[in-house]
């Protein structure tokens, strides 16, 4: 794994998700290699190819400092903003067990006492190793990325990144404690149209873990997925399945009409879904 320590301009990013005035970002890069990972076009801020994305963290060494100035200005604002941890890569993927910027970025919310919504998103059970700063924290909501619950199709799209079972002990974990806990699950994968029983497990073991929120994203295939694209270049039945058959309008219509149900039958609520 690649690592290099960069100098950033700014660390809070004005955001374009639903909801958010602010993401945070403390690295460049994941180590949990996803291949479906949007973020993968920031690529070409560090000048390394597409291709490599999950070869390569770049650690920004002044976060902190950067999101003191930020949180001193906010200080006198008669609105608190909205912000998430982290929009592009994961803030407890494996390096942060050895740098602690996420943590530094805790430290800095409970410092000043910050009141705005707070948002976090996962696939690391190294999330547990803060959970003295998030008891002191106000409107925080702590996410997990659990997008299936099967070890061969984890295996292959998300290789590096911790297990699901390691995700729902810390999920359960972190409820058991009384923290705000939300599950996304996206992408939704176009293997579950014929495996409903299996994606009705997957929601039932969020609601056995104890979290009863959810987000929901089918796989999108606009924007930058030639990485994604790649990986079926030379299975047509793959190409069919993981990137033709999820741009079909009945698929799609037919899969939100499924986790509607689901989400009734569970008693679970959600508040974004696309």
């Amino acid at each position: 794994m690649k690592t290099e320590y960069i100098t950033a301009k700014t660390i809070l990013n004005k955001s374009k998700l639903h909801g958010l005035d602010y993401t945070i970002n403390p690295y460049i890069g994941c180590g949990f290699a996803c291949k479906y990972c949007y973020a993968s076009y920031l690529s070409n801020l560090v000048k390394e190819e597409n291709s490599e994305w999950g070869n390569f963290v770049y650690i920004k060494k002044n976060t902190i400092e950067l999101l003191d100035k930020s949180l001193k200005k906010f200080e006198h604002c008669l609105q608190t903003p909205s912000i998430m941890v982290s929009s592009a890569t994961d803030p407890y993927q494996y390096i942060e067990s050895k740098e602690k910027i996420t943590r530094g970025i805790f430290e800095k919310f409970v410092e000043y006492d910050f009141k705005g919504q707070i948002l976090c998103l996962t696939k690391s059970p190294l999330i547990l190793r803060d959970m003295d700063l998030f008891k002191q924290l106000k409107n925080l909501t702590l996410n997990f990325s659990i997008s299936n619950d099967n070890k061969k199709i984890k295996d292959y799209f998300e290789p590096n990144a911790p297990s699901i079972r390691s995700r729902f002990k810390a999920l359960e974990i972190l409820n058991k404690n009384n923290l705000n806990t939300c599950v996304f699950i996206a992408p939704i994968l176009p293997y579950y149209e014929n495996h409903i029983d299996e994606l009705e497990s997957l929601i039932k073991s969020i609601k056995n873990a104890g979290t009863t929120n959810i987000v929901y994203d089918l796989l999108n295939m606009h924007g930058n997925m030639n990485r994604y694209r790649e990986c079926f270049k030379n299975s047509r039945k793959g190409r069919e399945l993981y990137v033709e058959h999820s741009e079909n309008s009945e698929y799609r219509e037919k899969m939100k009409n499924i986790m509607k149900n689901l989400i009734q039958k569970y008693n679970l609520t959600t508040n974004y879904e696309r």
